[in-house]
């Protein structure tokens, strides 16, 4: 009946009213740490005392692979999989890239969302930037030295320059039962936004011919039927980027 889906709503409600007293003495440290990983972002928390709320993806509560469970140390954290809980992506051509985020709640108390619970829209850019490497390798044979001579390739790497937006609850709309889909998503809706960036340093790459094999000796000279090595290296986090010959 729609009475009784009143009174449940009023029942809600009036438990949020309750909460506004509810004091939990915790709360999050500093900037959260965000790790944007090949298929994966992990976002980190650093908190007052020990952590025994939960961390998850909104609108995820229910899947375990989207949310982490109290931790009873000084830290919360969670690792979201691209390929899991409905993360975003979002492509971009000024800066040529890629977005991907997702929305993470700390609540601090095992059942309750408290005044003092966040919700993070954490996003990782991967920035695919072009640029083009070079190295000179001279031929005896003449036919064949304007087909060799000044090679160029073009590298496009993958580069993570992760941000995050850190959502805060109003204080007058506080203490609802977390399985309360209505009346959460109600409350998320009231958050304010504050934009924090973090960027990372583009890799240096560089492109060599090698003598016999990955160990030789870098060469500029080469005769038609010598055995030689094409190398491209970057000087990167392991992990971090990705490399593409054209």
């Amino acid at each position: 009946m729609h009475f009784n889906r009143i009174v449940h709503l009023s029942i809600y409600l009036q438990m949020a009213a309750l909460a506004v007293g509810m004091v939990i003495d915790n709360e999050i440290v500093g900037d959260p740490e965000v790790d944007c990983g090949v298929d994966m972002m992990h976002v980190k928390f650093k908190t007052k005392n020990p952590f025994e709320g939960h961390v998850y993806v909104k609108g995820h509560y229910d899947t375990p692979s989207c949310r982490s469970n109290a931790s009873n140390n000084h830290t919360a954290g969670l690792t979201i999989a691209y390929s899991q809980c409905d993360v975003r992506r979002q492509r971009t051509t000024s800066p040529s890239g890629v977005y991907l985020s997702a929305i993470v709640v700390v609540t601090f108390h095992p059942m309750f969302v408290t005044m003092v619970d966040r919700a993070y829209n954490v996003k990782c850019f991967y920035m695919a930037t072009d640029k083009v490497v070079s190295s000179n390798l001279e031929v005896s044979n003449s036919a064949l030295t304007s087909a060799v001579n000044a090679s160029q390739h073009l590298w496009q790497v993958l580069h993570s320059v992760p941000t995050f937006i850190s959502y805060r609850f109003r204080s007058d709309h506080l203490g609802i039962n977390q399985y309360s889909k209505v009346v959460t998503s109600f409350l998320l809706s009231t958050l304010a936004t504050e934009l924090i960036t973090q960027n990372v340093q583009m890799p240096d790459c560089k492109y060599e011919v090698l003598s016999d094999g990955p160990t030789g000796q870098p060469i500029k000279y080469a005769t038609v039927g010598q055995q030689v090595y094409h190398k491209w290296s970057c000087s990167s986090e392991a992990g971090m980027y990705c490399l593409v010959i054209f």
